[in-house]
């Protein structure tokens, strides 16, 4: 038995095919599909030729699939929005009514994509749309259940190495979060623990747990806001007079430097000034007239991330194949001792993780 939502239709010429109460010529007829022009719901498909059907008018029951007289044809579809759930243990269904076979559960959050808004299954007083699931699947799910969400609550997971997804706060591995991820922010950190602030979130397939904020982004590439700690900023800021330096936290941004002085102006390597954006390793900083360096704690490549390419370069000066000048040597030594070892590699790709931030 095959269980999930297709569209079937009668080929041209035929008509008034009986919708039956069983899976038997000899059952009652419900009523009958008058023709081509109907689009039934097929839930459900069994071995001996017999589909689970469903009418817009919420008509159930069973037909005999001869494929001389029925065809099946692509999905009906009139939207691609993402929604997500709003109950608890929502029941994804293969017909859009109550009594059809359920294809999985779903999750309060549950990222889903809906296909078909159009209201056309309004059954026994339950407005049905049609969903896909993330690993293709397709259901039913009662629009009581799903809402459009905020672009701001929708994540992008930006760790190059994978990004854990936690029990609890700074707890055990449930597992991995690919690069680019999309998920769903449904609960705010408001402490940091061990150097994090923890959101819980939902994955597209129904996992929940706790990220690292650090490593998420909204629609317009920043790390999302959330209550804090005032006492505990997010990124630091440390600007040395006497070696003309500004050692920064990897989230620091062009935006974050107001509290340096009241003329701040930003140059990349190549000279060309920006004025939003991060900073990277290398940076010119004019503070009212005075040049600094930016050294972003892990950036020793410059471009302003900090990934798998700093790492390359890490590994690649301690072979002895890459020398450092001095704002890319201190970008590199994360615990601050003077020396690049296995130490600083140590701490770099328990940053990349997201099991632990970098801090001035």
């Amino acid at each position: 038995m095959e269980t999930g939502p297709k569209n079937i239709r009668l080929k041209a010429g035929h008509s008034d095919y009986n919708v039956r109460e069983a899976r038997t010529t000899n059952s009652t007829s419900l009523t009958k599909v008058a023709n081509p022009d109907t689009i039934v719901i097929s839930a459900q498909r069994f071995s001996d030729g017999w589909h689970r059907v469903v009418l817009t008018d919420g008509t159930a029951g069973y037909i005999l699939f001869d494929p001389n007289a029925w065809e099946e044809i692509n999905d009906i579809t009139n939207c691609n929005e993402s929604v997500t759930l709003t109950g608890d243990a929502v029941n994804l269904r293969a017909g859009p009514k109550t009594t059809e076979a359920v294809i999985t559960t779903l999750s309060r959050g549950q990222m889903v994509t809906r296909i078909d808004n159009s209201g056309r299954y309004n059954i026994d007083g339950i407005i049905w749309d049609r969903v896909m699931l993330a690993d293709g699947r397709q259901g039913f799910v009662s629009r009581q259940y799903l809402a459009n969400r905020n672009e701001q609550e929708i994540l992008t997971v930006k760790a190059d190495g994978g990004l854990n997804l936690r029990e609890t706060p700074n707890g055990n591995v449930i597992r991995t979060l690919s690069n680019g991820t999309k998920v769903t922010r449904i609960e705010i950190g408001t402490e940091q623990i061990n150097g994090n602030y923890w959101d819980k979130i939902i994955t597209p397939d129904g996992a929940e747990g706790y990220v690292a904020r650090s490593y998420l982004r909204d629609s317009n590439g920043n790390v999302p806001g959330g209550k804090v700690d005032e006492n505990q900023p997010q990124n630091s800021i440390k600007k040395d007079d006497d070696a003309k330096t500004v050692t920064m936290e990897p989230l620091t941004k062009v935006e974050n430097l107001s509290s340096l002085g009241s003329n701040v102006t930003v140059k990349k390597q190549d000279g060309t000034q920006i004025a939003e954006g991060p900073i990277g390793t290398g940076y010119k900083i004019n503070v009212d007239g005075t040049e600094f360096t930016a050294v972003k704690l892990g950036d020793n490549s410059g471009d302003g991330e900090i990934d798998s390419m700093d790492m390359y370069v890490m590994i690649q000066h301690i072979l002895g194949n890459r020398e450092f000048n001095e704002y890319e040597r201190k970008a590199t030594d994360l615990d601050h001792d003077g020396i690049i070892d296995s130490m600083d590699m140590y701490i770099m790709i328990q940053y990349i993780l997201g099991n632990r931030e970098l801090k001035v």
